[in-house]
């Protein structure tokens, strides 16, 4: 292993979601949504750290802290293990005063925040849905507490089309979190949005399972041919991936983990 690298390791401290977004499979494929006992997740940690005393954890869960269990039990077991982690969660993190400040003390070095789309409001996502501007105010606030966010955001919705997707370009030219993912739709089997594609003709006969991978459009959109949807998206990957807004970012995430409240430093 090169200097300085680490390990990564995943970890699941919930199955599932509560929630029912439209395009995500966790809430129907892996069974009713459930918590791991903290007496598991603490003897998975050490396991792991006698493995690797420098591992990172990924929580590999769907969505951390959308239960209602107290998530003082859960931070303090990953705060013992002494080991850095990250996980996703939604923007409702930010409703908490001091959860974000929390995940920060216990080791947490970036939570992945799903905004989504754009132009469009899936469908079950219940209380996670929220406007554009809400969202940006979520990611400020939680990041005010010296957590870096990862921002995620969905390509190809239905209502998109190549203004729209210019026109997320221009709005991640000042988007405040640390880092931003972007994917594409991906119809995953199993998804009330693969359900609703398959009934209305539009999933592309020719893509099969290892089509499905977040980058390539396996659906026909409504406003663009496939084609038109992936240089566009290409398109906005080349802009926001490039060295002016990834220097951006970098520096942003230096600010957060500079944070009088990032008790990291």
């Amino acid at each position: 292993m090169p200097p300085g690298k680490r390990r990564r390791y995943t970890l699941q401290t919930a199955r599932g979601c509560p929630l029912a977004c439209e395009f995500c499979a966790a809430s129907r494929l892996l069974g009713p949504f459930r918590e791991k006992p903290i007496d598991h997740i603490r003897a998975e940690l050490a396991a792991i750290k006698a493995l690797d005393p420098r591992a990172v954890i990924e929580l590999a869960d769907d969505n951390t802290f959308a239960g209602a269990r107290d998530h003082a039990p859960l931070l303090q077991a990953l705060k013992d293990a002494g080991l850095p982690w990250f996980t996703e969660c939604d923007h409702r993190i930010a409703d908490h005063p001091t959860l974000a400040a929390d995940m920060a003390e216990a080791g947490c070095a970036q939570v992945l925040v799903g905004i989504e789309s754009p132009v469009r409001e899936y469908t079950g996502m219940g209380p996670k849905a929220a406007g554009l501007a809400r969202m940006r105010e979520a990611v400020e606030r939680i990041q005010a507490q010296g957590l870096p966010v990862n921002a995620c955001f969905v390509v190809g919705a239905d209502g998109e089309t190549e203004q729209s997707i210019d026109a997320l370009g221009e709005l991640l030219q000042d988007w405040p979190s640390a880092e931003v993912q972007l994917t594409l739709q991906t119809p995953f089997p199993g998804t009330a949005l693969r359900r609703r594609l398959a009934e209305q003709g539009r999933l592309l006969k020719d893509r099969t399972w290892k089509h499905h991978n977040l980058f390539e459009v396996t659906y026909q959109p409504i406003h663009l041919t496939p084609g038109d949807l992936l240089k566009g998206f290409s398109r906005l990957v080349s802009t926001v991936y490039a060295k002016p807004m990834s220097r951006r970012r970098a520096q942003i995430r230096r600010r957060v983990l500079r944070s009088p409240l990032n008790v990291r430093e």
